[in-house]
C-alpha cells in the first residue's frame, strides 16, 4: 500500500468536494513536514504519532506568528488531521487534543474582503469567455458555492423546465441537504450556448486522460483551482485583483459572489429573510414551512425577484424594475377600479331592460286603450238615438269594454266621464 493510496482512501469517504480538496492537502503537507510515511505511520504507537502531531502543530503555529496562515485555516488542518488520525484507526487522546487545541489561535477569518458589486460583476464579464460566464451566472443566480457547482453532473440541470434549475443533491452541498438552485432568463441563455461548446472544451484539456474526459459527466468539468485561476485573471484584467497583506487572499474572492446574490435578494420587498436563506441553501436558518417549499412555489417567487440577479443590459436594472413594480400596482389599482364600473354598468343594463319592457308593455296598454275607445265612441255613436238600448248584444259590449277600459287605466279622465255619463242615464231611466 502506498501513501497516495491510503490518502486517496481518507479522501473518498469525506463528502464535499472542497472537504477533499482541503483534507487531502492538510495530509499531504503533513506527511512532508515530518517525513512520515503513511504505509507505516497508522502502525506505530501512540507516542510516536503524538510527536508528529506535535511538530506539525509547531509548525501551523509558526506560519500563523509570520502572517502566512489565518487561525481559519490552522483550524482546518487541526480538523483534517484528526480526520485521517481517525481514520486510520488512531484517535487522539482527549487530554492531547485539549493541550493542542489550547496552543491554536481562535478561529476567525481575518482576510479583507470586499463584497463584489453588480457593477463590478459587469465589468468582470465583460472579459469572460463562455466558460466563466456560464460559472459566474450560475453562482450568482443559485447562491451555491463553486466547489459545489463544479460537483453537479450534467442529469441534474434543466434548462427547458417552466422554472429552470439545477436540482443539487445533498451529496453535493455542503449542509448534505438536497434543494432546488433556480436559473435566471440570462443564465439559460448563456448556459445553453456553454453546452454546445463543452464538448470541444473537454477535448481541449491538456494533462488529462481520454477516459477521464470521456467519463466526465460534470456541467462544468474543471477543478475549483483551475476556476480559481480563470477568476483571479478576471480581476486582473478588471483593476480589481488587490490582495490582503496577511493572507495573500483576493478581497474579491469566489465566495463573495455567494453574498452578492444574497445582499441582492435581501433588498427585495416581497422577501423575508426565510426566503433569502432558501434560495441561497442556508438552510440552517428555515421553518418547516420554507423547508418544504415545492418548485412551484420557488420559482413563481423567483420570477418576481431574478432582475435583481441579472448582470447584463442596463446599469439601472433595480431601478427599472422599481419603476415596473409602481406600474404594475396602478395597473392593479385600475384593473379594480374597472372591475368596480363592470358591475355597476351591468347593473344598469338590468334596470335598463327592466325600464324597457315596462315601456313595452305601456306601449301595448295604449294601443289597446286606443282599440277600445274607437269601438267605444263607435258604440255610443249609435246608442246615442232614442232609443240607445236598443241592441242588447252591443249594450254587453260596451259594458264589457267599459269594465276593461276601467281597470286598464282608472286614471284615464275620459273613461271615467263615460262611466259617470252611463250611470247618471241609468238612474234616470
Amino acid at each position: 500500500m502506498t501513501n497516495q493510496t491510503q490518502i486517496e482512501k481518507f479522501v473518498s469517504q469525506l463528502k464535499t468536494a472542497s472537504t477533499k480538496r482541503q483534507y487531502k492537502a492538510v495530509i499531504l503537507d503533513f506527511f512532508a513536514v515530518t517525513g512520515k510515511d503513511c504505509e507505516t505511520f497508522h502502525k506505530k504507537d501512540m507516542s510516536e504519532i503524538e510527536k508528529a502531531v506535535e511538530t506539525f502543530i509547531n509548525y501551523l503555529i509558526k506560519k500563523y506568528e509570520a502572517d502566512k496562515l489565518s487561525p481559519k485555516s490552522v483550524g482546518v488542518r487541526w480538523d483534517g488531521l484528526r480526520s485521517y488520525l481517525l481514520f486510520c484507526r488512531k484517535p487522539l487522546q482527549k487530554d492531547f487534543t485539549k493541550i493542542i487545541n489550547k496552543r491554536l489561535p481562535k478561529r476567525k477569518s481575518i482576510s479583507k474582503e470586499k463584497v463584489t458589486t453588480m457593477d463590478e460583476l459587469r465589468e468582470i464579464m465583460s472579459f469572460a469567455d463562455i466558460t466563466s460566464k456560464s460559472i459566474i451566472l450560475c453562482l450568482l443566480s443559485t447562491g451555491c458555492r463553486i466547489d459545489e457547482l463544479l460537483s453537479i453532473p450534467l442529469d441534474d440541470l434543466y434548462l427547458d423546465d417552466k422554472y429552470p434549475h439545477i436540482y443539487m443533491r445533498e451529496k453535493y452541498m455542503k449542509n448534505g441537504e438536497t434543494r432546488y438552485g433556480l436559473l435566471t432568463q440570462e443564465a439559460v441563455s448563456v448556459m445553453k450556448s456553454w453546452l454546445k461548446y463543452r464538448d470541444k472544451y473537454i477535448k481541449n484539456k491538456k494533462g488529462v486522460s481520454e477516459t477521464t474526459k470521456a467519463n466526465d459527466n460534470r456541467i462544468f468539468p474543471m477543478s475549483y483551482e483551475n476556476f480559481n485561476h480563470m477568476w483571479n485573471n478576471l480581476l486582473e484584467k478588471c483593476g480589481l485583483n488587490q490582495k490582503d497583506n496577511r493572507t495573500g487572499i483576493s478581497f474579491r474572492h469566489i465566495h463573495t459572489i455567494k453574498k452578492r446574490t444574497r445582499s441582492e435578494l435581501s433588498s427585495h420587498p416581497e422577501l423575508n429573510e426565510s426566503w433569502v436563506h432558501l434560495f441561497v441553501g442556508q438552510s440552517g436558518y428555515l421553518t418547516a414551512e420554507y423547508r418544504h417549499k415545492t418548485l412551484e412555489e420557488l420559482g413563481e417567487m423567483f420570477k418576481k425577484v431574478e432582475h435583481l440577479l441579472t448582470i447584463g443590459g442596463t446599469k439601472n436594472n433595480k431601478i427599472q424594475s422599481e419603476k415596473i413594480q409602481t406600474l404594475e400596482s396602478k395597473v392593479g389599482d385600475r384593473l379594480e377600479d374597472i372591475q368596480t364600473l363592470t358591475g355597476e354598468i351591468r347593473e344598469i343594463r338590468k334596470t335598463n331592460k327592466l325600464l324597457i319592457d315596462s315601456v313595452e308593455l305601456n306601449k301595448i296598454k295604449y294601443e289597446k286603450l286606443m282599440e277600445y275607445t274607437v269601438r267605444l265612441r263607435q258604440i255610443y255613436s249609435k246608442m246615442s238615438g232614442e232609443n240607445p238600448y236598443k241592441d242588447e248584444n252591443e249594450l254587453d259590449e260596451f259594458i264589457k269594454m267599459e269594465e276593461a277600459l276601467f281597470e286598464m287605466e282608472k286614471n284615464n279622465g275620459y273613461v271615467k266621464a263615460l262611466l259617470e255619463k252611463r250611470k247618471k242615464r241609468k238612474d234616470d231611466d
